[in-house]
């Protein structure tokens, strides 16, 4: 590894008095909307994680993102840093500088106090934040390679391997690892999920599962009313049909991904709130209300993500039942009454959630 190109990463970290513009910058990454100026950097720093782990929870507290602080072995570093996304990590060495990371694919993307984003591999990060811890043995390892008579292209393997014999079960510190907070908002949630994808993904499937199957009975329909019902007809009709149940199966599939996730969320925010209540709050409760409250979850959850992906299906479905409406014989004054009819249903409803919540709160 040149020296030049860490020389180029340690330009490209971050002060300690600067340090407050580097975590909004990964606080920004995560879609968390955040002020300028909404906590003031450390003063001063300590020997191990303790002062900025604390000042992070401080900074960050009801901003709807987190940081947490993790250690890990020499020999997880590179597993570490290609892992994970937002991350501030701390360079060993005087000065303190740190390095706001951001993006994990071939190469980590590195934001600097410039606000421009440098690129550098897995590798240079790692040696910048194992160097020292090297650095001991390397003059006793080159004289065990020149001894063993290692060759050329096997020393680079072999002092790696050496290395991590060595150092394997040693602690890096200094890195921590950006989130959005469980008591960020729901939506904000799904953002950073991008859970929005399987959404697009049901829509899309269940409308072209839909159009195939209408367009397959419009064929066979077409064929047996104008009577040329062939068996060029009956194996359009199939066809189509046929073609149809991949989307269908598809948006099935992306119900049960988006199912999955949502419930996933779901029950962190329901693990986060039970974990920050007061024991003086539940003090009094018994096993029944406890159960009571887990059923009631439960059935919150079955609701909101049962019936919720059935309304998504059923609007597909409505949608283009409004377009063979209007096609038809009727013409739009059939799709306008089947709108009418959709918003008095939606009227009823409505009414009905609000003497349901009345009689709820009594």
């Amino acid at each position: 590894m040149s020296n030049d190109t860490l020389k180029e990463l340690s330009q490209a970290g971050w002060p300690l008095e600067r340090l407050d513009e580097a975590v909004l910058s990964l606080v920004r990454s995560l879609g968390v909307k955040i002020k300028p100026g909404a906590f003031a950097a450390p003063r001063h720093d300590g020997p191990d994680d303790t002062i900025i782990t604390q000042w992070l929870e401080a900074a960050l507290f009801q901003s709807g993102a987190e940081a947490v602080n993790v250690t890990t072995s020499y020999n997880n570093v590179s597993k570490l840093i290609q892992a994970t996304g937002p991350a501030l990590v701390r360079l060993p060495g005087k000065p303190r500088r740190f390095i706001a990371l951001w993006g994990h694919r071939n190469k980590i993307k590195v934001i600097t106090p410039h606000n421009n984003i440098c690129k550098f591999k897995i590798k240079t990060i790692k040696t910048a934040l194992t160097d020292e811890l090297e650095a001991p043995l390397r003059a006793s390892i080159e004289q065990l390679l020149d001894e063993s008579r290692v060759p050329t292209e096997r020393q680079e393997n072999a002092r790696q391997a050496i290395l991590e014999e060595q150092l394997g079960s040693t602690r890096i510190q200094g890195y921590w690892i950006f989130s959005i907070s469980p008591m960020a908002s729901f939506l904000d949630q799904i953002r950073h999920a991008r859970l929005y994808r399987h959404g697009a993904a049901i829509i899309t499937a269940s409308f072209m599962g839909q159009a195939l199957a209408i367009l397959a009975w419009w064929v066979i329909g077409r064929g047996a009313l104008e009577g040329h019902f062939d068996q060029t007809l009956v194996a359009a009709w199939a066809l189509l049909l046929f073609s149809a149940a991949p989307f269908l199966l598809l948006a099935s599939w992306g119900q049960n991904l988006l199912a999955l996730d949502l419930g996933s969320l779901f029950k962190q925010r329901l693990l986060y709130g039970i974990l920050k209540l007061e024991p003086e709050e539940i003090r009094h409760q018994g096993a029944g209300q406890f159960l009571g409250t887990v059923m009631e979850s439960e059935a919150l959850e079955a609701m909101a993500l049962g019936r919720g992906l059935t309304i998504v299906t059923a609007a597909v479905q409505l949608c283009l039942a409004l377009v063979v409406l209007a096609a038809g014989v009727g013409g739009w004054f059939h799709a306008a009454l089947l709108m009418g009819w959709i918003i008095f249903a939606l009227v009823v409803c409505w009414f009905y959630y609000r003497y349901a919540k009345i009689w709820v709160n009594a």
